[in-house]
């Protein structure tokens, strides 16, 4: 059974969309805090060998 009204149906593919934009989101923050975390650390070995 669909929902019963164009609204309701509306208002919950919006719904749907946003949580698939939040996810995306998510994923590149995820993402950019690896690449940063990553450059940390190779900062900081770096400076410990003297490179």
């Amino acid at each position: 059974m669909g929902p019963p009204t164009v609204y309701e149906a509306v208002t919950r593919q919006m719904v749907t969309d946003l949580a698939e934009d939040l996810r995306e989101i998510k994923t590149r923050l995820n993402g950019l805090l690896f690449l940063v975390a990553g450059a940390v650390v190779v900062d900081v070995a770096l400076r410990l060998t003297g490179l």
